[in-house]
């Protein structure tokens, strides 16, 4: 993990409680590197490494990034010799007799020549003890740093690059919705004995707290609280009437500047843990130890038997034969889902007992989704040029002829839909999106659904259903795309989406979804599928399949740059509802 000194009200002075707070943050996401980029740390924060048990990569406070990565115009010009040599002779001879620290970074993002070198035989008088990296020079670098290669790319570098540990000083961009694809990185991580691992960008959004009403400003918060306060919000590059500014590219962190987590925090937290389980049997669970001091048996386990999404079975697991769980088998009917838990046994520095520090999630039995049947009363069909109405019992639904969507959904004479069901192709960008060229790269999509053309709509009725078909084009990206509304007597509607593309090239499509409005006092979801926090499909091993409940304000993900959010995936089903007492 890199990380920044920053406090949301005092800056770069960080006090002990909130040094303490990040650190067991990091421990609970199995986190157990830190690299203090980029300049070397407070003393207090190497005491508290010592204490907590963390290698830490020391930094020195060098970067010449302006004049591009591993220049000449400074690293190997003797004139800036003695600037370069201070900075790492500061660093060495302050943080010599930490034993958290295990190996010495000349900088970030700066020259090669003689400047890097001067440095690093610097430290070697003073220290051989430990090894030397630099990311711009690796001639006197222990270390080939691939960083920000994709897993893809890392693979290849792996195999062609032997001659050194590798190791990403920097990967796994936090800003803002992010980190997917992590597991993808740690396959080929783990697969790879000489790399030693890889530091995410970054630990903390620098916010700054600052009020809304300019006219108050004097009276901004100074305490030390961590927390937004009323009439408050995190203020970035811009908001203090600054120019030129990096907006709010600060924002890079798996927490906020309150340390509350992100969703992202989790999926780090599940990926980086050091406990592997693998099923063999129903009943029968191997573990692997990636740790390199502790044993397995310093955990307590625990098992929970999921039927349907709800918990039927739990209970205590223990280790057979060294490396094995026996789980009390449960011959349940429907989907069967089966939880595995390591925990803390004993209370630490930075968690409680029963503190869970690796788990997994096994699907035992899948359950196939019901389609609609025929039940309940009769339907009843009315088309025009315009429509094609459907009655169903006290419900009432239009399809409108035009437009193919869902126009209307009356219950008991009551709108449920205050806009139309109908295709929708586009999510908003989040921040590394936005700045990969997201919304040229696929804008496209943008107006596909707003621009399609209905070609021919007609309907059905038998066996008790009725079936409405639209075929359509989607003319601006160039594909065929088909709605299927079928709809039974007792009101129960289900709605399917056909897609075909017709060019050789399309760009990649952001979303294969539907949208709708309905009333505001619909405020309570329950969902069957991955949560409780937001997740997406390169992201979501650590969100478990379960039953969950929520208000809509706390279903959303409230990043202080608003950006897309809230997905939830492999989801069976949810119901939108107004909350009520007992619900």
């Amino acid at each position: 993990m890199n990380r920044h000194e920053h406090h949301p009200r005092t800056g770069r002075l960080v006090d002990r409680e909130t040094m303490e707070k990040d650190l067991k943050l990091m421990k609970q996401a199995n986190i157990n590197m830190i690299r203090t980029s980029h300049y070397p740390n407070s003393p207090l924060f190497y005491e508290l490494c010592d204490r907590y048990g963390f290698y830490v990569m020391d930094e020195a406070n060098q970067e010449s990034h302006d004049y591009g990565l591993g220049n000449k115009i400074l690293g190997d010009n003797p004139e800036w010799m003695s600037a370069h040599v201070d900075r790492a002779l500061a660093l060495v001879q302050r943080d010599k007799n930490h034993p958290c620290v295990v190996f010495w970074s000349l900088g970030n993002e700066g020259g090669a020549g003689c400047n890097m070198k001067a440095m690093a035989d610097t430290i070697r008088a003073i220290d051989a003890s430990r090894i030397i990296f630099c990311d711009t020079d690796l001639s006197v670098s222990a270390f080939n740093d691939p960083s920000y290669y994709t897993p893809g790319k890392l693979k290849e570098y792996a195999r062609e690059k032997r001659d050194k540990p590798i190791f990403m000083r920097e990967y796994a961009h936090a800003m803002g919705n992010s980190v997917g694809n992590l597991q993808e990185y740690w396959d080929v991580i783990e697969a790879n004995a000489h790399i030693a691992g890889a530091a995410i960008w970054d630990w903390v959004d620098q916010g700054i707290a600052k009020r809304i009403n300019p006219r108050y400003e004097k009276e901004v918060e100074n305490s030390g609280s961590l927390l937004l306060k009323k009439g408050e919000f995190w203020a970035y590059g811009g908001d203090f009437g600054d120019f030129p500014n990096n907006g709010n590219f600060c924002f890079n962190g798996l927490i906020g500047a309150d340390r509350v987590p992100h969703p992202h925090y989790y999926q780090v937290q599940k990926v980086y843990q050091n406990i592997g389980f693998s099923l063999e049997a129903p009943n029968k669970v191997r573990l692997t130890n990636k740790y390199e001091f502790t044993a397995l048996d310093e955990f307590d386990y625990e098992y929970e038997w999921l039927q349907n999404g709800e918990l039927v079975k739990s209970g205590k697991a223990s280790i057979v034969a060294g490396e094995y769980l026996d789980i009390p088998s449960f011959a349940g009917t429907g989907e069967l889902f089966l939880n595995v838990f390591a925990r803390l046994r004993q209370g630490t520095c930075w968690a409680e007992k029963g503190f869970t520090v690796s788990k997994e999630q096994f699907q035992v039995n899948v359950s196939k989704p019901e389609l609609i049947a025929s039940e309940g009363g009769n339907v009843e069909v009315n088309a025009s040029l315009s429509a094609i109405e459907v009655m169903a019992g006290s419900d009432c639904f239009v399809i409108d002829a035009k437009s193919g969507a869902l126009a209307s959904w009356k219950n008991g004479g009551t709108e449920l839909l205050y806009a139309p069901l109908e295709p929708y192709f586009w999510k908003p960008a989040n921040d590394n999106q936005m700045n990969n060229g997201y919304n040229n790269r696929l804008g496209a999509w943008r107006n596909a659904a707003a621009e399609r053309v209905v070609e021919h709509i007609d309907y059905s009725v038998k066996n008790g259903l009725a079936v409405v078909e639209a075929d359509m084009s989607l003319p601006v990206v160039g594909a065929a795309y088909r709605l299927r509304y079928t709809i039974n007597g007792s009101g129960k509607i289900q709605v399917e989406a056909f897609y075909q593309p017709e060019k050789e090239k399309i760009p990649l499509m952001p979303k294969f979804g539907m949208r709708m409005r309905l009333p505001s006092s619909m405020n309570y979801i329950k969902w069957y599928g991955r949560g409780e926090f937001e997740n997406y499909p390169d992201r979501k091993t650590a969100a478990f399949v379960g039953y969950y409940a929520a208000d809509v304000d706390n279903f959303i993900t409230d990043y202080a740059f608003p950006q897309d959010n809230a997905n939830r995936c492999d989801v069976r089903w949810f119901s939108l509802n107004e909350r009520r007492a007992g619900r």
